[in-house]
């Protein structure tokens, strides 16, 4: 069927272009959608958050141009696209295709007013839907025109390639470049075939192409039956894009024009009144007008280029902002890059679009395809011309393949935008554009080249905000950032990368919003909300504070002007006198009120303190209005002080830290370093706490050990005051004592424990001590007997968290007694010598000090015992009195080890036991109940303790005022359980266990000693 030349001249005046290199020797099937199905249902994803590598699947490595953009990298950030619609402008997507399955996908109707129909006819309207793919049918030619094709081949009118690539399509085929790009952009993760970079986002589906019929080579006939969609079709289209909440609409396609200079295309762009103009101008004003991004794939070519520089600039349709300036924020053009990160030799550069151009993997890109049976019923003309075709039966298979081309990089762009819409859901689309152009890896020449323009995108760099700020950028922060969440609050984010660039930033809503980096863009305006600037930021501009909060955890410097308005917060960090402030500005700073929000660092000595706040070269004006030291404690006050064009802070007394005091202890700790006249830096660091963190740190620092440890002391004389006496008594539980033995010699092994309750004042005491007791005793011709001993104990006392005394004790003592028939009277006199080292730890914040001290203890005790003794068979009865003197001396001492060590003086304390109470003894054989050679015995009493039942110690720091602090206190009435076994071995020795327990209101002791004695 030989072409006509209207048709011709028609072709030659719509010079359309599908930007897709087609290759059907590399189509790979590689599965079927019921087989995917299968797997989708039971797929369990691998991939964890923070864990990029988790998330590189075989499904991921399929396709290589995943982990090139860094999509591992958002996903591991919890980011997939969820609830973004990418808007797919092509040959119509396949949506029976397992990839898209689940999704809330829509074939978008793209049609003439009235149109009705999917025919396409000659002269006719313009209908089509999204959901499936194009089909374009190529038909033979007859025998005699094929021959006159090989003459034109032969005579150079016609390439061989031509002719070869017609006779390759001959047939009735799916155009599968829409579903490819759509599978390149958002295909399900599902852990078979491979996945797309926005893997949960939906894809709205627009047909830009009718069914085609082909009559030969698109080179030499004009047999084309390709109308292009009016500017209404294109608007209705739109307008649903626009309602199903489209972000971003991806333009694999174009023209074949390659503009030679800039002239050429500017002459290009001027003529406005063709077919693919009105398509193109449709579609500007449709993004314009819903703020929808265009991304556009620069354009590929037939032949090789020699070099990137020497490929052809992208054309029409990429670079359409350079006549429509306001177009510009919503279009990007994206060139074809190879597994070497080099431009394709088939794809065009970015040329006059650089300024909005990326670069992404398009070479054998690996994605969801459509091939199969098609059934068609052509329509003829009058003149028995094919005029159009209807598909009756289609039987599709849809499986993948690989496909290169500029057509497959733009989808990686789509996918990356879609991620980011997630990522960053407060920014609008412009902004989002612009968070992939500047985190860009750079490639070719530094910065923007007119081959690669902004270079790779790079999504592990996006999902931490901008690289630049290219134009002025308001950001409203009205809801958290999107993916994992890594910091909690109602709207927040944190932009960690180094912002540059010539746009200010203006800041609103009520969020939160963090720039950690060191960034260096044009200045910034604080409306609402929080701006944080963590790191070191110089900005190019004037930095205005007009509500909200700045909050400066790093430094600013504002080459410009400052200015805080009232109701601002500016919320700073101190800087020491010799140090920078944080705020920095190089012209003049104007504080018109507003307050000044102080924060805190750890372990600084404030007290007596000037911190710089702002310095200002051009001149200071104004102060602010009050001064926010939540931060701080109120043992702090806080002034501003000006110093020329400085703003400072000082620090001085707040209230005093006896306001924090619970205790007697407390208070005469507090009372001590209130008086202190000097900021030492021990009261730096206690004017540095808060009310509630006080009284522990009053407490440690009280050094009450030292005074319960001489309680711990007393309580421990009772030992050998407990031998002496009942040696007198004869043996431990003997009340019989052999008359004609004269001496006797004896050896005690006691072991001690007990504890000191406190009293609220002070911390509970446990002490625990080990011994060696040894005596000899004599009884005179009268019957008076004397006795002497002596020994050594290991103590250790602890009070509580407040530190441990070691106490080595040497001690010795003389007893003596008379019994007058049932009547016994006994006493004694003893005298101990204690090696005390103590080791204790005083720590809150800002102070951490490990003390010690070695000093001497001295105890005297004078005691005496008066009883009487009921027999009664094997039975034995003794109500008796005990009376006793303790007195307890420590030397004075002095700690090492920090600013918190105490010099303590000498201490005394007097203490007098009255024990009144009964004992007992049976002699089991006299009983005939037991044993001839063991006794049993118990005793129940009670004891009154007066004198200075609460130890004290008087002890200052260096240079401090004198405080006096108790010690864990004694109790004044206690009871005491004695019970205790006697095995005569034989006529002269014996062996001894008893145990002891005294229990009193707050005290608890108990001992169990083993004795041996020998008479002779």
């Amino acid at each position: 069927m030989s072409p006509t030349k209207n048709a011709r001249a028609a072709i030659k005046k719509v010079p359309v272009q599908c930007s897709f290199k087609q290759n059907l020797l590399a189509l790979c099937v590689l599965g079927c959608l019921s087989g995917r199905s299968v797997e989708a249902a039971s797929y369990v994803e691998q991939g964890r958050l923070h864990d990029a590598a988790s998330w590189r699947s075989e499904e991921f490595k399929r396709n290589w141009g995943l982990g090139a953009v860094g999509a591992d990298f958002a996903y591991a950030r919890g980011l997939n696209g969820a609830g973004v619609h990418i808007g797919v402008y092509d040959a119509g997507v396949d949506l029976r295709h397992g990839e898209f399955a689940g999704k809330a996908n829509v074939g978008v109707l793209m049609a003439d007013t009235g149109c009705m129909s999917g025919t396409v006819l000659e002269r006719g309207c313009f209908y089509s839907e999204g959901d499936r793919a194009a089909v374009t049918v190529i038909d033979s030619l007859p025998p005699e025109a094929l021959a006159g094709l090989e003459e034109a081949v032969a005579d150079g009118n016609l390439t061989r390639e031509q002719l070869d690539e017609y006779l390759g399509f001959v047939g009735t085929t799916y155009d599968a470049h829409g579903t490819h790009v759509a599978g390149t952009a958002l295909a399900n993760r599902v852990g078979s075939g491979v996945h797309g970079v926005a893997y949960a986002a939906n894809v709205s589906a627009v047909r830009k192409f009718g069914n085609t019929y082909l009559g030969g080579p698109i080179a030499i006939t004009d047999v084309l039956r390709l109308p292009l969609p009016t500017a209404a079709a294109v608007d209705a289209a739109y307008a649903q894009l626009h309602k199903q909440n489209v972000r971003v609409v991806n333009n694999s396609w174009g023209s074949a024009f390659s503009p030679a200079n800039a002239a050429e295309l500017d002459t290009a762009l001027s003529e406005t009144q063709t077919p693919v103009y009105s398509e193109l101008k449709a579609i500007a004003d449709n993004a314009i007008k819903y703020g929808i991004l265009q991304v556009w794939s620069a354009g590929n070519l037939s032949t090789a280029n020699a070099s990137p520089q020497a490929a052809p600039s992208a054309g029409l349709h990429p670079s359409l902002p350079r006549a429509i300036a306001e177009l510009e924020p919503y279009w990007l053009t994206v060139v074809n890059l190879t597994k070497e990160l080099t431009l394709s030799d088939s794809s065009k550069r970015c040329g006059f679009s650089k300024d909005w151009c990326l670069a992404a993997p398009g070479t054998d890109i690996n994605s969801s395809w459509v091939s199969g049976s098609i059934e068609t019923e052509n329509h003829y003309g009058p003149d028995g011309a094919v005029t159009g075709f209807t598909v009756t039966g289609d039987n599709p298979e849809l499986g993948y393949a690989l496909s290169s081309g500029s057509s497959m990089a733009a989808p990686h762009v789509s996918g990356g935008l879609a991620l980011l819409m997630e990522r960053f859901p407060y920014l609008d689309n412009p902004q989002i554009r612009d968070v992939l152009l500047t985190t860009a890896t750079d490639l070719g020449e530094p910065g923007v080249d007119d081959v690669y323009g902004w270079g790779l995108i790079n999504l592990k760099k996006a999902i931490d905000g901008p690289g630049q700020l290219r134009v002025d950028t308001a950001v409203n922060m009205d809801r958290p950032a999107g993916g994992a969440v890594v910091w909690q609050g109602g709207a927040w984010d944190d932009w960690r990368n180094d912002i540059s660039g010539p746009g200010r930033l203006e800041k609103t809503g009520i969020g939160w919003l963090r720039l950690s980096g060191n960034n260096s863009f044009a200045g910034a305006t604080l409306k609402e909300g929080i701006l944080e600037l963590d790191g070191t930021n110089a900005l190019k501009g004037d930095v205005k504070v007009d509500g909200g909060v700045l909050r400066l955890n790093g430094s600013l410097a504002v080459e410009g002007d400052y200015q805080h308005a009232a109701g601002s917060t500016l919320m700073t960090g101190l800087a020491a006198p010799a140090d920078p402030a944080k705020l920095h500005v190089s012209h003049q700073a104007t504080l018109n009120g507003g307050s000044l929000y102080l924060s805190a660092q750890p372990n600084n000595d404030y007290l007596g303190q000037r911190y710089n706040i702002l310095q200002a070269q051009g001149g200071l004006n104004g102060e602010f209005a009050s001064i926010d030291r939540r931060e701080f404690s109120p043992f702090l006050s806080v002034s501003q002080v000006k110093e020329g064009n400085t703003l400072q802070v000082e620090f001085g007394r707040g209230q005093s830290l006896a306001s924090a005091a619970n205790t007697p202890n407390q208070r005469a700790v507090a009372n001590a370093a209130d008086a202190e006249t000097l900021p030492s830096a021990l009261l730096q660091r206690l004017t540095a706490l808060f009310p509630e963190q006080a009284p522990s740190a009053l407490d440690t620092l009280s050094g009450e050990l030292h005074a319960s440890t001489q309680a711990a002391l007393i309580e421990n004389s009772r030992v050998l005051r407990q031998a002496a006496l009942d040696r007198q008594r004869g043996t431990p539980g003997g009340i019989a004592r052999p008359d004609e033995l004269k001496q006797g010699a004896w050896v005690q092994l006691p072991r001690q424990s007990g504890q000191l309750a406190g009293d609220g004042n002070t911390a509970r005491t446990s002490h625990s001590s080990t011994g060696l007791l040894v005596g000899f005793d004599h009884t005179l011709e009268q019957g008076t007997r004397l006795g002497v001993v002596a020994g050594s104990s290991q103590t250790e006392v602890k009070a509580g968290a407040r530190g441990k005394a070691n106490v080595d004790t040497y001690q010795v003592g003389l007893h003596i007694g008379h019994n007058w028939d049932a009547f016994g009277l006994y006493g004694g006199i003893a005298y101990a010598q204690h090696e005390i080292q103590t080791k204790r730890r005083v720590s809150f914040p800002g102070l951490d000090n490990r003390l010690s001290a070695q000093y001497a203890s001295r105890t005297v005790q004078t005691f005496a015992e008066a009883n009487y003794a009921f027999n009664h068979g094997a039975w034995n009865w003794q109500p008796y009195l005990q009376v006793a003197n303790v007195q307890q001396r420590s030397e004075g001492f002095n700690e090492r080890g920090g600013i918190a060590a105490l010099k303590g003086k000498r201490s005394q304390e007097h203490v007098n036991l009255t024990t009144g109470g009964v004992r007992f003894n049976l002699d089991l054989g006299k009983a005939q109940v037991g044993p001839s050679w063991l006794s049993l015995r118990g005793g129940l009493a009670y004891t009154h303790a007066s004198g200075d039942l609460q130890p004290s110690t008087q002890a200052a720091w260096d240079g401090g005022r004198v405080m006096s602090v108790s010690g864990a206190p004694l109790d004044r009435l206690s009871t005491r359980l004695e019970l205790g076994a006697t095995a005569r071995l034989t006529r002269d020795s014996a062996l001894d266990l008893s145990f002891n327990r005294q229990h009193g209101e707050r005290t608890r002791d108990q001992s169990l000693t083993a004795q041996y004695s020998l008479q002779f």
